[in-house]
């Protein structure tokens, strides 16, 4: 299944914004993404990341947004739990046939 970065996407009530910015608010220098909880949503940075990696920080970050919105806020502090769920969430939308 070819999957493209959404513009935007529905979470319960939420509706959750997507957008690529050159600088994130309040990113560091290595920062990809970042959840913006208050706005409902997500900022990717821009640039010249390989596909899958930018596809890999776009699900880290809808764990952020899944964990917080359902009621698991401690796990979404927890960067590595969002990594992981991240990643498999990502391969199985991307291997379903």
């Amino acid at each position: 299944m070819k999957f493209k970065i959404p513009s935007q996407f529905q979470l319960g009530p939420h509706h959750i914004k997507v957008k690529e910015v050159d600088i994130c608010t309040g990113c560091d220098g290595n920062t990809v993404g970042l959840t913006r909880y208050a706005q409902n949503m997500i900022e990717l940075k821009t640039g010249k990341w390989d596909r899958d990696y930018k596809e890999f920080v776009f699900f880290h970050e809808v764990m952020h947004h899944v964990l917080t919105h359902t009621g698991y806020a401690k796990l979404s502090v927890d960067e590595a739990f969002c990594d992981r769920v991240g990643a498999a969430l990502l391969q199985v939308i991307k291997t379903m046939e």
